[in-house]
Order: structure tokens, then C-alpha cells, then sequence
């Protein structure tokens, strides 16, 4: 998966959160948790136009996909 993001919105270069996508990622993360329960390999790339800074969403994307009921 590939999460993009709108460049007329976010710089993706101050090194922090521009755009809060913890919602979407939460999302994200119950669609994929049944790939990861059953032992299947999840690949996905946060483009740093998402919310400007791909280390917390994948972060926030782990988290959820752990505790996701």
C-alpha cells in the first residue's frame, strides 16, 4: 500500500506532523489487521506529503494494527 498525500497542503520537509491523519491510519490499520493475524506480509510506504512526517504514521499505523478489536 501507498498512502499519499496532497503537496499543495503539506510540505513534508519541517520534520513533524502538518496534517493529522490518525483517523485514516486507524482505518487503515482495521483493514489490514486480518492480513497481519493470518501471518501475511503487509508492505505500505507513507509518502511524506500525507501528513508530512511518514515516521509517525507508521508509528500510529503499528499501534492501532496491535490493538484493533
Amino acid at each position: 500500500m501507498r498512502w499519499e498525500g496532497d503537496r499543495r497542503k503539506v510540505n513534508g520537509t519541517i520534520g513533524k506532523i502538518e496534517v493529522d491523519k490518525t483517523t485514516s491510519v486507524k482505518l487503515w490499520a482495521e483493514r489490514i489487521r486480518h492480513f497481519l493475524e493470518n501471518q501475511t506480509e503487509v508492505f505500505g510506504y507513507f509518502s511524506k506529503y500525507y501528513s508530512g512526517h511518514p515516521p509517525s504514521n507508521v508509528r500510529e499505523l503499528l499501534k492501532s494494527a496491535e490493538t484493533v478489536e
